[in-house]
């Protein structure tokens, strides 16, 4: 009968904070803030271990779950404070020549407003946007700017074949991963 090994059991706090998801083997790395750090480990392990889950990174490629390591990057910071934190492991990280991925699907996507970075809801906030959230979303989703997705700018052209273009090649990216 072969032996278990037994791991002690890692404290991540449920707190907000910076997280870090590598891959070193294949010299992958995800920076992102969360506001629970606890739960977000929970859903990114149970997205690693069940591939027929929702795929919360959509550029993560899927590799075995025994490749990734969840690390707290910095705890019980605010969102602001947030962004200057990921800048930093994204600068230091590529530096070792590992390849960021991008696209999350997370609870708190942040946009640049008006040359400033900032969560999507302050966004709406400062815009004074009757737009639901979902559906400003959902526009910069689409390819909208900010300015046109919160209503400050009109939108763009129906029909605009380079937008369609561009919509057509998303859309073949999310299908490809």
């Amino acid at each position: 009968m072969a032996e278990v090994m037994q791991r002690d059991p890692v404290l991540i706090p449920r707190k907000p904070g910076v997280f870090m998801l590598l891959n070193r083997k294949r010299r992958l790395a995800y920076v992102a803030y969360t506001s629970d750090l606890q739960k977000r480990s929970h859903s990114l392990a149970h997205m690693l271990q069940n591939p027929k889950t929702h795929w919360s990174l959509k550029d993560l490629p899927r590799h075995p779950p025994g490749e990734f390591t969840f690390m707290v990057v910095a705890d019980t910071i605010n969102e602001r404070a947030a962004a200057r934190i990921i800048r930093a492991a994204e600068t230091e990280i590529a530096a070792k020549n590992y390849r960021l991925v991008s696209g999350s699907r997370g609870a708190v996507p942040m946009v640049t407003f008006k040359g400033e970075a900032m969560p999507l809801t302050e966004a709406i906030d400062k815009a004074k946007c009757k737009a639901k959230y979902i559906t400003v979303w959902r526009r910069i989703d689409r390819g909208w700017t900010v300015e046109q997705a919160v209503d400050l700018e009109d939108p763009p052209t129906r029909g605009d074949p380079d937008q369609t273009q561009a919509r057509r090649k998303r859309a073949a990216r999310r299908t490809a991963a």
